[in-house]
């Protein structure tokens, strides 16, 4: 938080860098393999306007708002990944989903992390009987990783038909709680509870995604001039899991790489000509068309056909039923039945309603959800094997021989490269 906000306001006084708050992006524009510019939605007159552009990164985030329960804030939607599959990118290891376990209820409904530092210094995590249910399913017990932890608690809940397991802390030194869970207590008083004194009842929600945009050292996509940094990016910081706070850096270092690697094209005579004669193609699409370009990257028309009308409510709908369905579906443990049931929803929607070239927020946050779900969904079921985050119940074990490699999706292709 201390760096956002010093790099915020950095930022916003630099006589170089512009914001647009007011703008949606809605899709990247290419030509011949190669970033052209932006779509975006002016929500101040509902117009779509493209921005010409020779370089663009996405630093999206990540995908938690396609599950019911997520620590992720409400703009994880995955509008960052979808847009680069869109434009012909590479997306990697979005089978990997990291649910964190020890999640917090609030008595107005909203979710709070409780660190993994509790357990670090000796919590324990207790089902309804009182029982430290980690004893024995892992050497490290409490501290196994996440994964591992977060499929005992599932087990736990679906035995005893609840929503939560207890996390203890009320054995632990009173005073070492305050020095160091000052936060934690604090949100606990707000609602009623005593960290040293109550059971607190937590459970899994989706945390952060381990895959994303298929990137290089630099933060380059396949797509010339297109970049990716942070939770939406495949940077290979992470595997089939993360280690805590890995991500803090990984976001630091490959925003820091891609700033030197634009700043050095940018000083070179080449690219502002390329920048110049990028504006100039542009301009005259655009000026050739009837509508915005699409970003497929062929330059044909979009669609101009009136598309079919949705209520707003009733899109507030579909996405709860889409994150109801991922989160059973396609969440922490996943099946062939289960996943073939998520996939067959999403084609059901995709055929049922023409979502497509409609100048509305929450239809383009749909289309972009429904697009990684079903990105998620079939690298799901291409890997029949239980790793790291990605947890099948009809294939339990981890298949080295077969499976220990990368799923790379790109346009509508599957390939697999080794892991190194």
């Amino acid at each position: 938080q201390e760096i956002e906000k010093k790099l915020v306001i950095y930022s916003r006084n630099h006589s170089r860098i512009d914001f647009f708050p007011e703008y949606l992006a809605i899709d990247i524009v290419t030509y011949k393999g190669a970033v052209l510019g932006v779509i975006a939605l002016n929500h101040a007159n509902n117009r779509v306007e493209i921005h010409p552009s020779s370089n663009v990164v996405i630093a999206s985030g990540g995908i938690g708002q396609l599950f019911e329960l997520t620590t992720n804030p409400a703009i994880s939607t995955g509008d960052g990944i979808a847009m680069a599959y869109r434009a012909g990118a590479s997306i990697k290891d979005i089978e990997f989903m990291q649910f964190h376990p020890t999640v917090f209820r609030t008595n107005d409904g909203s979710l709070f992390l409780i660190t993994e530092a509790l357990r670090g210094e000796g919590a324990y995590l207790r089902d309804a009987n009182g029982k430290r249910f980690m004893t024995g399913k892992h050497p490290r017990a409490e501290l196994a990783p996440r994964d591992i932890v977060v499929k005992e608690m599932v087990k736990v809940m679906t035995r005893q038909d609840l929503k939560f397991v207890y996390l203890d802390a009320t054995h632990l030194p009173e005073s070492m709680l305050k020095i160091r869970f000052p936060s934690i207590i604090v949100k606990l008083k707000e609602n009623g509870l005593n960290l040293h004194k109550d059971l607190i009842s937590v459970f899994p929600a989706a945390h952060y995604l381990n895959g994303g945009i298929k990137t290089d050292l630099n933060g380059r996509t396949g797509v010339r001039g297109l970049y990716a940094c942070g939770e939406c990016a495949a940077t290979g910081a992470h595997g089939a899991n993360r280690l805590a706070s890995n991500s803090l850096i990984e976001g630091l270092v490959f925003g820091w790489e891609i700033s030197k690697d634009v700043i050095k094209k940018t000083k070179d005579d080449r690219e502002g000509r390329k920048r110049a004669k990028t504006i100039a193609t542009l301009n005259k699409i655009i000026g050739s068309s009837s509508g915005p370009v699409s970003a497929d990257g062929d330059l044909k028309k979009l669609k101009t056909e009136k598309p079919q009308r949705i209520l707003t409510g009733r899109i507030d709908d579909i996405i709860t039923e889409f994150r109801h369905i991922m989160s059973r579906d396609v969440g922490l443990l996943r099946d062939e039945k289960s996943l073939v049931r998520a996939d067959r929803y999403i084609s059901d929607v995709l055929n049922t309603y023409d979502l497509y070239n409609n100048p509305d927020e929450n239809v383009i946050k749909l289309i972009n959800m429904l697009t990684v779900g079903q990105l998620i969904i079939k690298a799901a079921m291409l890997r029949k094997e239980s790793r790291g985050t990605h947890q099948r119940n009809d294939y339990t074990a981890t298949d080295d021989r077969n499976w220990k490699k990368h799923i790379v999706l790109k346009n509508n292709q599957v390939s697999f490269e080794p892991v190194t």
